[in-house]
């Protein structure tokens, strides 16, 4: 798997599907997927055959000052031995089989772990995402409010100068155009810390450092949930997390066998070349011979006990923490479910009734306003009634995604997949 290349990403991000590109490339999914590699290279290591031994000596060899002849101080004969081992309990019980299969487990969690990581931040991503879409159309709806009531004071200041107003309503007016305009800068305020936490999200640095999400919150499809029983099946077939904490137990039990495997004698195969030298201590030829052995050891006291038995402890402590994921993954998507229901409720029947009829009972004050029929007051609340309406149907739309993209989150895939 490269990892040293980053895709060139562009300035805007259309679509909420791009998103898992700019996440890939953050330092911090990237910092997680050196942890794929590092576990292949475990794996390697486990896989590789053991290296044989060499052993080169020389024996029998007279003191310094004093040495060996044939007629009056024999000894020796001085030998040089050469020693090939090579271990084969690796092979014989299942050292290096077992040590494989740990590593290869090893490998899948590590990809897990990475796939993890990197649907966390994608989801941290998609929720500033919409935040950010959210604060844009409020920044939207606060230009248009201060764009509104100007309108509104031109309107006031023109029935003063007609006579069909007190003077004190072109105050209010200016007074409700003023508050409209600080709205305005605190929602330009909110727009900009929400980009700075999208930004953060994505780890944007060099070209994509003013990165900036474009697009609109209206709510395209809302499939219905899913029954909570099919939920829990694609989350347990599909979620990151339950996949992680399922490999970690198959590879607690791998690493067991492995500490078991390890409980066996070692053992090694010798053969050796010798090369005595007979003449000059002993009057004889020079001669050269051969040798075999076989060393294995004795597992009397050391059988590897405590290691055999922190495995057992691992593996039961894994198995309990998979229940414990599968626990609280029900109750993340019991949570879910209910969450995305309700926000589905809102956006497709409630908040399009409420926006309908809050437009409608603005436009017929302002008409009649206009016509002198209705007091500035009333205007200002028919307003501000309308805007509720519409922060109320922004808020809406990007709770029913955020809530969505959250469903998917926990169910480890898109619904309907």
């Amino acid at each position: 798997m490269q990892t040293g290349a980053t895709p060139a990403l562009a300035s805007r991000i259309d679509s909420p599907r791009d998103l898992p590109a700019y996440v890939q490339a953050d330092p911090k999914t990237q910092a997680a997927l050196q942890g794929i590699e590092q576990a292949q290279g475990e794996a390697v290591t486990a896989g590789l055959l053991p290296n044989p031994s060499l052993a080169v000596t020389q024996s029998l060899l007279p003191f310094p000052g004093s040495p060996f002849d044939a007629q009056s101080h024999q000894g020796g004969p001085p030998q040089l031995d050469l020693q090939v081992s090579y271990p084969l309990d690796a092979l014989l019980f299942g050292k290096r089989a077992a040590a494989q299969e740990a590593g290869r487990l090893g490998v899948d969690v590590a990809r897990a772990e990475y796939d993890d990581v990197t649907r966390q931040r994608v989801q941290e991503a998609l929720t500033a995402y919409y935040d950010v879409l959210q604060a844009a159309q409020l920044v939207e709806l606060a230009r248009s409010e201060v764009a509104q009531l100007e309108r509104l004071e031109a309107v006031t200041e023109r029935r003063v100068a007609l006579g069909g107003a007190g003077a004190i309503e072109v105050d209010r007016a200016r007074v409700a155009r003023l508050a409209g305009s600080r709205r305005a800068v605190l929602a330009e305020l909110a727009r900009e810390t929400a980009l700075s936490r999208f930004r953060s999200r994505l780890g944007a640095t060099g070209s994509t450092a003013q990165v900036e999400p474009s697009g609109n919150l209206e709510v395209v499809e809302a499939p219905p949930p899913p029954d909570l029983d099919t939920a829990l099946r694609l989350a347990e077939a599909h979620r990151p997390a339950l996949l992680v904490a399922r490999r970690r137990s198959a590879l607690a039990r791998a690493e067991l066998t492995r500490e078991q495997r390890a409980a066996w004698p070692t053992l090694s195969v010798t053969a050796g070349y010798t090369r005595q030298f007979q003449q000059q201590a002993i009057g004889f030829p020079d001669v050269n011979a051969w040798g075999a052995g076989l060393e294995v050891s004795l597992p009397l006291l050391d059988r590897n006990q405590g290691a055999i038995a922190r495995g057992r402890a691992t593996v039961r402590q894994s198995e309990l923490l998979l229940e414990s994921t599968r626990v609280e993954a029900r109750a993340e998507v019991e949570q879910a479910l209910a969450t995305y229901a309700t926000a589905r409720q809102v956006v497709l029947t409630l908040d399009a009734q409420a926006l309908e009829s809050a437009a409608s009972a603005n436009q017929r004050v302002e008409r009649a306003y206009e016509l002198g029929g209705r007091t500035l007051l009333e205007v200002l609340d028919a307003q501000a009634a309308y805007r509720d309406a519409l922060r109320e149907h922004i808020s809406a739309n990007a709770e029913l995604l955020r809530a969505l993209h959250q469903l998917h989150f926990l169910l480890g895939t898109e619904w309907p997949p």
